[in-house]
């Protein structure tokens, strides 16, 4: 497992609380492996989702390891300074990805990025480290070569 870059942006009082629904995500990313929810049918579920959309179960979440690969859904440039949690002080991209698995994240770049992200980039998970926790941001390396829209 390599080492985690330290994010660049957000302090470490923005760590995610252990407890649940995020532990097994979490004790999953501090090993470098992105484990999420889903049904006992195999449909993807959100963290704290307690009945499957798709076909209704309630049954307890199977959390499986999934791959890396996402597609960016939709982005933006924040412009808002937030001293409290946030340490960057340039604009800073918001963007949802949608996994192989069918999951939906919001994440952020593991580096401050030099393009902007596009509706249908081909993107990969890596994880930083906020305090003692690991989180997913996308890889900016992969970024460039891997452009839907230009």
């Amino acid at each position: 497992m390599k080492a985690a870059l330290e994010d660049w942006l957000v302090l470490d009082a923005a760590a995610p609380s252990t407890d649940e629904p995020l532990r097994t995500f979490l004790d999953g990313a501090a090993l470098g492996d992105l484990r999420l929810p889903f049904c006992t049918n195999g449909h993807p579920l959100d963290f704290d989702q307690g009945r499957c959309e798709q076909d209704g179960s309630s049954d307890p979440p199977v959390w499986e390891s999934v791959p890396s690969q996402a597609t960016v859904i939709a982005s933006i440039v924040m412009h808002r300074i937030e001293k409290t949690f946030v340490k960057a002080l340039v604009p800073y991209p918001v963007i949802e990805v949608e996994l192989v698995s069918g999951h939906r994240l919001y994440v952020s770049t593991d580096r401050e990025p030099a393009l902007s992200y596009q509706t249908g980039d081909e993107v990969k998970l890596t994880f930083v480290s906020v305090g003692e926790t690991r989180i997913p941001r996308i890889q900016v390396e992969e970024h460039n070569e891997n452009r839907s829209g230009q």
